[in-house]
């Protein structure tokens, strides 16, 4: 698997659709996954530290500037499991704050953008990928970096068109404002495209 990101302007839809044009390629273009969970996890942390709930715009502006690589938080959401994120208490456990904040940030964007034509990205397809969400492998996956990497997989083959049945096929993610994030301590997400 592998993400294409970048400042906005920087080329990263240009190449992305140059990429998706190779045999048994397919890239997700802005499935929101790796934007929004750094966003969840930011403005969950900076809500847990401000006696004031952070507004979305200044999480939005930080984004770019924040690694959250080496954070603990980041990386112990990571290997967490939804089901057992679901038994805690979403009042006090951080990382179900994190996931009640990711889940809200990226249902809204899959219903409301994902139904919206856009033909430089996978805009206009959003049900045929949302038909492919299957709850109970959401649940009982073994960590929260596995259901990424499956959607982001469904993501790309629904609206590309393809299906994996009987072939392999290499995945990878374009996304935006996606610096500095990384789902694995190892180095398989590479950033392929980027300027200031």
């Amino acid at each position: 698997m592998f993400v294409i990101g970048g400042a906005p302007r920087s080329g990263t839809s240009l190449l992305s659709s140059l990429v998706s044009r190779i045999p048994r390629v397919a890239v997700a273009h802005d499935s929101g996954l790796y934007y929004y969970l750094k966003f969840a996890v930011i403005k969950t942390i900076a809500n847990a530290q401000s006696s004031n709930t952070i507004n979305n715009g200044i999480v939005i502006n930080t984004m770019c500037i924040n690694d959250i690589r080496g954070n603990g938080i980041f990386e112990n959401f990571l290997n967490s499991s939804v089901k057992e994120l679901l038994t805690t208490d979403p009042e006090s456990d951080i990382y179900r704050k994190i996931l009640d904040q990711f889940l809200q940030a990226i249902w809204q964007f899959w219903v409301n953008d994902g139904n919206h034509p856009d033909p430089s990205k996978d805009r206009g397809k959003g049900e045929a990928f949302l038909s492919l969400i299957n709850g109970s492998e959401i649940i009982n996956a073994t960590d929260i970096r596995n259901i990424i990497e499956q959607l982001v997989g469904k993501f790309a083959l629904s609206m590309n068109n393809i299906s994996s049945e009987n072939e392999e096929i290499i995945v990878g993610e374009k996304t935006r404002k996606i610096l500095y994030v990384t789902t694995s301590s190892n180095p398989y997400i590479k950033i392929v495209s980027y300027s200031t």
